[in-house]
């Protein structure tokens, strides 16, 4: 048989394919078609970005709008055996990722429909720590026998609330000299704070009798 056509394996399409034969006394022969259908089932490949840590921008996480995060949604490629390379790439992160391991998945769809899929984490953490700042004066002077009352301290945070610092030291306002306190503080993802000291000078200034 004679076949007329071609068949283009690496063009998605249909292609007819027609079979024809005459004998020594032309005679011809009732044409015969096969159809062939070249199909792209294969899913483009989704190569995400690398998993990444943030910091938590306050006790609800950090937002899809934080800089970091916005080049991880953005970052991810796909590829397609048939269409080539697919600019359109969709994730399912949420507007604000909380304070632990969010998985993100990113899908790319080719021309005939498939699917591809690839994941990537991004993991949010408490990176900053608090701040102590005192009540009053860092310096403090009083007389020999007064008593001694720390005006405390004020420890901010941006996920821990209701912390209170840590004093060490000790103040014996019945000798005279130079005492000191220091702050300290802890938050619950055990970033300290950087100390704070107040100095508190105990000085005779009452004239003998």
């Amino acid at each position: 048989a004679t076949v007329s056509g071609t068949v283009n394996t690496n063009v998605v399409g249909f292609y007819t394919l027609t079979y024809s034969a005459v004998d020594a006394a032309n005679n011809n022969a009732l044409s015969v078609v096969r159809n062939i259908t070249v199909q792209d089932s294969n899913a483009p490949i989704v190569t995400a970005p690398d998993s990444i840590i943030v910091a938590a921008t306050d006790g609800t996480g950090t937002a899809a709008t934080h800089a970091e995060i916005g080049a991880f949604l953005t970052a991810a490629t796909a590829n397609d055996l048939v269409d080539g390379p697919i600019s359109t790439i969709t994730n399912d992160a949420p507007t604000q990722f909380p304070i632990g391991d969010t998985s993100v998945t990113f899908t790319a769809q080719d021309n005939s429909g498939n699917s591809g899929f690839a994941q990537a984490t991004i993991t949010v953490k408490d990176l900053t720590a608090p701040q102590i700042s005192l009540i009053g004066l860092s310096s403090m002077t009083i007389n020999v026998g007064d008593e001694f009352v720390d005006p405390g301290s004020i420890v901010t945070d941006n996920v821990s609330q209701n912390m209170v610092a840590t004093v060490s030291g000790a103040v014996n306002a019945n000798v005279v000299g130079i005492y000191t306190l220091t702050y300290s503080a802890v938050d619950g993802a055990n970033n300290n704070a950087q100390s704070v000291v107040r100095n508190i000078r105990v000085q005779d200034s009452n004239a003998p009798i």
